[in-house]
């Protein structure tokens, strides 16, 4: 039986490396998402994720990488690198798909009402991580 490369021997699932940004483009990816998906869903500790992607970066779980990156490049609107972190991500999680067009439709709606960033759309009945 052939593997797909993301997934190692032991069966522990990575991100393929091919698909990972550089690290600027990680940070900058990971800044957006703090700044504009957290404060809606605040579901991640930020200074714990952030000391784990410094010391500890294959602890952080793939998926968690994947919704990231998928949330953060479909919102800034790069729709093709998006949805290609958004297929890696539901690969494993099928429903991810249905979570994140939820998740941005939220933001979008909060945002354009009220014209403000603050965390104002609850996120308990969807959020899962």
């Amino acid at each position: 039986m052939q593997l797909p490369a993301s997934v190692r021997i032991d069966h522990t699932v990575r991100v393929p490396p091919e698909m990972m940004p550089s690290e600027e483009q990680a940070l900058q990816y990971f800044d957006y998402f703090f700044a504009n998906v957290h404060p809606y869903c605040p579901v991640i500790n930020k200074a714990y994720f952030y000391q784990q992607w410094q010391s500890a970066r294959d602890s952080i779980s793939p998926l968690m990488l994947e919704a990231i990156f998928a949330c953060s490049t479909l919102m800034l609107g790069d729709v093709e690198e998006g949805s290609r972190w958004l297929a890696l991500a539901t690969s494993q999680c099928p429903w991810l798909d249905v979570l994140f067009v939820e998740l941005a439709n939220n933001i979008q709606n909060t945002k354009r009402a009220s014209r403000t960033y603050h965390a104002s759309v609850p996120c308990k009945q969807w959020c899962f991580f």
